[in-house]
């Protein structure tokens, strides 16, 4: 299958929110019958630093239907799986989800993020009351394949990746945020992942500069085995590949014994 995560700049200032989502319209207008799943990043409604609540929630309500219809269309048309993540809910009481769209253009599923950061929730007023008690990690199967879900903050909880791991996906859909953290712990952190849970892992993330910035960014594919198969480090575009998700990671079971299933 052909996988694709898009990576666009991140829009420092509110005012290039237009910017953005102008930028991810016409980048899911350029996807094809080709593609079998895309990804877009986190909180594609309202991604900038706001400075005020009215102004970040106004952002919620102005773009995430339109992106959500977009989402829903492309996914009709290329015959693809695409997953976006917004931030939607009703006035005032909004949960950061990712919507997954089959090739009919039917919601196949909606994965809420687990963990949320204080500013989150704090700053931002997102309602993240559904994670106050355990429930297991959420998963749906589409066409045979299994998919699992990591957002942003998620990634740094590797007992919840073994925990997803036991529900034995195919591909992990990682929808990001991460702007302050150094590219090489988010590329450990995707190896651990996929490694972890003998799965496809495709991130999706914003570029946050240039060739120089060392935070952030690093939108990739990487393998069951941990390789990293494709990798956008701060550059703006789509990153594609070919993946077979029913390959699974083999390992050694001690030395000199036949390889066992990594799971």
């Amino acid at each position: 299958m052909k996988v694709c995560a898009f990576q666009p700049q991140y829009p420092y200032e509110p005012g290039k929110m237009d910017k953005l989502v102008e930028w991810l319209e016409s980048s899911l207008d350029s996807c094809d019958d080709s593609f079998d799943l895309i990804v877009l990043p986190e909180a594609c409604n309202g991604m900038s630093n706001f400075d005020a609540l009215n102004d970040f929630q106004t952002s919620i309500k102005m773009y995430g239907e339109r992106l959500s219809r977009k989402a829903q269309k492309t996914a009709e048309r290329c015959k693809a799986l695409v997953a976006i993540n917004l931030y939607v809910g009703e006035e005032g009481v909004y949960r950061n989800t990712t919507q997954v769209y089959d090739k009919y253009g039917n919601l196949a599923g909606e994965y809420l993020k687990q963990h949320l950061p204080e500013s989150e929730v704090k700053e931002k007023k997102i309602d993240d009351s559904y994670a106050h008690e355990y429930q297991s990690p959420y998963t749906i199967d589409v066409d045979g394949v299994r998919y699992g879900f990591l957002t942003c903050y998620d990634c740094y909880y590797t007992e919840y990746i073994q925990h997803i791991s036991k529900q034995k996906p195919d591909v992990l859909i990682v929808c990001s945020l991460q702007r302050g953290e150094r590219m090489d712990m988010l590329e450990t952190q995707m190896k651990n992942a996929a490694f972890n849970c003998n799965a496809y892992v495709v991130r999706s993330s914003v570029s946050m500069g240039g060739e120089d910035c060392k935070y952030g960014g690093s939108s990739m594919i990487v393998s069951p085995n941990g390789e990293v198969i494709a990798a956008m480090g701060q550059k703006t575009g789509l990153l594609c590949s070919e993946i077979d998700p029913k390959v699974k990671h083999s390992r050694p079971d001690t030395f000199g014994h036949p390889d066992i299933l990594n799971d």
